[in-house]
């Protein structure tokens, strides 16, 4: 693994998406990033009491949306407390249960801290922690989002730049990772505030009804405010300004009157409370004194599968904008609650809904990451992509222009070979629309669609076989039978007309014709 770490937006790519995230006290900011298949946090101020709140949810946003790893850069912070350092080890816990590769690198501050107290003990195998060079900001990222709480439990979303196709993905995540962390506190409420939205897509206000109802399931009120004559010209088109409860002025949906009834439980994708599976605890225990062959083990993990169905469903629930089918999600979602109810470990004093939820989530991630995609890029050829798109990035900005392949090579210390694979990779894992337009070429060949210059399958082609097998049997027949089943086949004359041709009468042709056909095909079956 590389020890630089990098932002995860890139200049010009669809593909980017950056999410700031900036609290009410003005001493920590977070940036959430996501490129590819990783995501990076990188965190700058101070992490104390007043902060850590802001700082746990940061890092919960970045491991609910993150699908392969999670890094964490705080080299530019300035301070953090103990509180601090338990809540990284905590969020390492929750990444290593959900099988997210977990990366940090500290600043001095940290580093320091983390020395006075003997070290990262307290992190799990597997953490990567790494020092690196300081990290370049990044220009022209399609959409930033920022975080605020001007008070009143009101959360404000406000996007920066174009929601549309290139840069919606990641957006669902960020927003039903919010809800999932102010779900079920009292008066909690988010506007989403589009002032600054330049661009809105259909896809975009798709996310939105889907944040609306995800936040409706959980008691939380959502509204969206605010934009441009464009972005609200779509909202009416489109009829989702009503069901947004949208309001022109951001002033109107900040008032303590945007208040909407709270759902209590709703729909099966609600906030759990872990009241609510306090019965369920004491099956663990039961389980963990019974002999691993005793019958009861089987009824014991039957009723631990079913009382904590609905954490699985509502953990499916969240990823449903995504393009994948919610009873695929669902199963997929219950099969790491079966996982986390086979691994859980009572004795280790955790609960077991915070070891089960990054369990659950983990499994899903893995299945949009290995099962959805057309072609499958094997891991490897995946981590590696990372590295190379670091690494270009950093050469580019280095050398005033686009890398090479050999230079890219020489920068990791990998062959050529594998540089040039990773780089195919991120194009073939795609497979092009057979509709998709071709390009011209000089002569200006290339018109129409790729289907176009496909062949149909020749229907002669089942008959080869059989022509060769007869061949030979029809030049074994007498001179007169096969004269009459050449005309007849292949000069498609009738059988007067072979009579004529050949001075015998048409009873006569038609029985040596019915002789000779039943003996080809005795021929040919007996071969």
């Amino acid at each position: 693994m590389s020890s630089s770490l990098s932002p995860a937006a890139s200049s010009g790519n669809r593909d980017n998406l950056t999410t700031t995230l900036s609290n009410t006290p003005p001493s920590l900011e977070v940036a959430l990033g996501c490129r590819d298949h990783e995501t990076v946090l990188r965190v700058q101020g101070e992490v104390d009491l007043a902060t850590a709140s802001h700082f746990s949810t940061a890092l919960a946003v970045g491991l609910a949306v993150a699908v392969d790893s999670l890094s964490v850069d705080l080299r530019d912070l300035a301070f953090i407390d103990c509180g601090g350092l338990e809540i990284l080890a905590r969020t390492a816990r929750q990444a290593r249960a959900g099988d997210t590769r977990f990366h940090i690198a500290p600043g001095p501050a940290v580093g320091d801290l983390a020395a006075l107290l003997g070290g990262w003990a307290e992190l799990p195998e597997g953490t990567v922690v790494s020092v690196g060079e300081q990290p370049t900001a990044r220009q022209g990222s399609a959409l930033t989002v920022g975080l605020g709480e001007p008070g009143n439990g009101t959360l404000v979303l406000r996007p920066d730049g174009e929601v549309e196709l290139g840069t919606v993905e990641f957006l669902p995540g960020v927003i039903n990772a919010v809800v999932d962390e102010i779900g079920g506190a009292a008066s909690r409420s988010i506007v989403v505030d589009l002032a600054r939205v330049r661009v809105m897509s259909a896809a975009g206000v798709v996310v939105l009804c889907g944040g609306h109802h995800q936040a409706s399931a959980a008691g939380v009120a959502f509204r969206v405010a605010g934009g441009p004559p464009v972005v609200r010209r779509i909202l009416d088109v489109t009829g989702a300004a009503a069901a947004l409860e949208y309001c022109e002025p951001v002033a109107d949906a900040l008032a303590p009157a945007m208040s909407q009834p709270r759902v209590v439980g709703g729909e099966a994708g609600g906030t759990e409370r872990r009241d609510d599976y306090a019965h369920l605890a004491p099956l663990f225990a039961e389980r963990v004194r019974l002999p691993a062959d005793h019958p009861r083990q089987q009824v014991l993990r039957d009723e631990l599968i079913k009382g904590f169905l609905p954490v699985a469903q509502r953990v499916a629930r969240k990823h449903r904008y995504r393009g994948e089918n919610l009873d695929d999600l669902e199963q997929v979602a219950t099969i790491g609650l079966i996982n986390a109810v086979d691994r859980f470990e009572p004795a280790r004093g955790v609960d077991f809904l915070s070891f089960a939820i990054p369990t659950i989530n983990g499994e899903v991630q893995r299945h949009y990451r290995d099962r959805t995609s057309a072609i499958r890029v094997p891991r490897p050829i995946r981590e590696l992509q990372v590295r190379v798109y670091r690494a270009a990035d950093e050469l580019s900005q280095r050398m005033g222009r686009a890398a090479t392949p050999s230079e890219l090579a020489r920068h990791l210390d990998v062959d050529l070979d594998s540089v040039i694979e990773a780089l195919q990779a991120a194009y073939e894992s795609r497979p092009s629309s057979l509709d998709e337009p071709q390009r011209k070429d000089d002569a200006g060949f290339g018109e129409g669609s790729v289907a176009d210059t496909l062949g149909v399958t020749d229907p002669e082609l089942d008959l080869v076989e059989n022509r060769e097998s007869l061949a030979p049997l029809v030049k074994a027949l007498p001179e007169r039978e096969r004269k009459i089943v050449l005309l007849r086949f292949y000069g498609n004359m009738t059988q007067t007309e072979i009579a004529k041709r050949t001075g015998i009468s048409q009873m006569h042709v038609s029985r040596l014709l019915s002789m000779t056909l039943a003996q080809l095909r005795r021929q040919l079956t007996a071969e």
